[in-house]
């Protein structure tokens, strides 16, 4: 059975990350975005009882992953906090259709992961209450939980983020060249749609990935957003898109494609809006992926149930706007929350569409192994509810270093030197949280 401990409505998630600041496997799930309704709780584990290492790929870790699943969930509906927590990275996502890839995997971050976390703190966005959710098996724990942060006193954020060199891994004639190739591949039919992205690295002198990760929130705040802490690495996510979400039996998928920056005011704001509205290249490259997705979709739903409920929404970020789509359906009774992963996972607005050859282009093109970038991150609820992102503007540091991608979907229409500022456009947030500008 569940309960729950109120905490004192003046706690925030910068108090959590640095309260927590030497727990490894914390988590947070964070919208911080107001007024947007997509995701409208924080969710942070701070301890996991268990958790298991992706060791296998395709089925056998599905199978890997069920199997934890079973063993630790309880199958009482009445529990509605997340009680696991789990990454996928995009190399696993190629797994799950049979792509090789030519790059050997070589990070300390795993390939997947998911933590069993009987204890949790909620925070409701509209309301700003915090509540401690737990198991009462572990409610000596939650306790204890509380007395620590109600013993903790606020201090100032130092956001001491310093950085030594930062260096782009593509230029502008290199970028060119692989869109010529693009190009030609969707010429000879082989896809319609390519998702290509260029990565940035770095170093930092001094690195404290809690500082980063408060300084990415403010600086480009999203509904979806994640960090993932560990003694030597960490993800720190500001993502705009989800992957995939279950609510009392209703899937739901958000795919984002059409771009343009801000505008610097009010008209330049609407002229901008009205440009992405109106414009048939975004338009055609979104409707590839939604009917991409409905096709993904209609693997894991009941027959019949796949419909598309908004199709051309713009949606506002700090520094761009999005075109979305919204899709839903009725999820099949027997499939586990992983099992709808390995169907649908990686995201068609990240790939490209046919998806497999899609995947199979970018390994060929790109030269690094993406890892956590456009892989999955969220959590799964005793209920059987789960959140999913697609892990986009996201920051991976190991020890001093980090890197970042940013991409774009290519079509036969795409203008070369449009796509790679937009590239631009969609890192300015990033580089803004690591004290950089264009």
């Amino acid at each position: 059975m569940e309960k729950r401990i109120d905490l004192r409505s003046s706690i925030t998630t910068e108090d959590i990350v640095k309260l927590f600041k030497s727990e490894e496997y914390f988590f947070m799930l964070e919208s911080n975005r107001a007024n947007d309704m997509q995701s409208c709780f924080t969710y942070i584990g701070i301890r996991p009882q268990d958790y298991v290492i992706a060791n296998a790929v395709g089925t056998e870790l599905i199978e890997e992953f069920n199997d934890f699943y079973y063993k630790y969930r309880k199958g009482e509906k009445n529990l509605t906090f997340p009680c696991f927590f789990s990454f996928l990275t995009y190399d696993l996502g190629m797994s799950f259709l049979n792509v090789k890839s030519k790059f050997e995997y070589n990070s300390n971050i795993p390939q997947g992961y998911l933590g069993y976390y009987p204890v949790v703190i909620e925070l409701d966005e509209r309301s700003n209450k915090a509540t401690i959710c737990y198991d009462t098996d572990w409610e000596s724990s939650a306790i204890l939980l509380k007395q620590k942060i109600d013993n903790y006193i606020k201090g100032i954020p130092k956001l001491l983020v310093r950085y030594h060199e930062f260096t782009y891994t593509e230029n502008f004639e290199s970028y060119a060249n692989k869109i010529d190739i693009i190009k030609n591949y969707i010429y000879e039919g082989d896809v319609y749609q390519i998702n290509y992205t260029r990565r940035f690295n770095g170093f930092i002198e001094k690195a404290d990935y809690n500082d980063m990760y408060l300084k990415l929130k403010r600086t480009n705040p999203a509904p979806f957003s994640a960090f993932i802490r560990h003694s030597d690495w960490a993800i720190i996510s500001s993502s705009p898109e989800r992957l995939i979400k279950s609510t009392k039996g209703i899937l739901e998928t958000r795919p984002i494609k059409g771009t343009i920056e801000r505008g610097n005011n009010f008209l330049t704001e609407f002229i901008n809006k009205i440009k992405l509205k109106n414009s048939e290249k975004d338009k055609s490259e979104l409707l590839m992926i939604v009917d991409l997705e409905r096709n993904d979709l209609s693997r894991v739903s009941e027959s019949g149930s796949v419909r598309v409920d908004e199709l051309f929404k713009i949606e506002t970020y700090e520094t761009i706007h999005h075109l979305v789509s919204t899709i839903r359906s009725r999820i099949k009774s027997d499939l586990t929350p992983f099992d709808v992963l390995y169907r649908l996972f990686p995201g068609g607005s990240i790939t490209g569409t046919p998806k497999k050859r899609a995947i199979e282009i970018i390994d060929e093109l790109e030269d690094f192994s993406r890892g956590i970038y456009t892989g999955t991150i969220g959590y799964i609820k005793e209920n059987g509810d789960f959140d999913f992102n697609i892990a986009i503007r996201t920051i991976v540091i190991e020890g001093n270093e980090f890197n970042y991608n940013v991409g774009g979907g290519i079509t036969w229409k795409s203008e070369t030197e449009a796509e790679y500022m937009e590239t631009e456009h969609k890192g300015l947030g990033l580089k803004r949280s690591l004290n950089f500008e264009l």
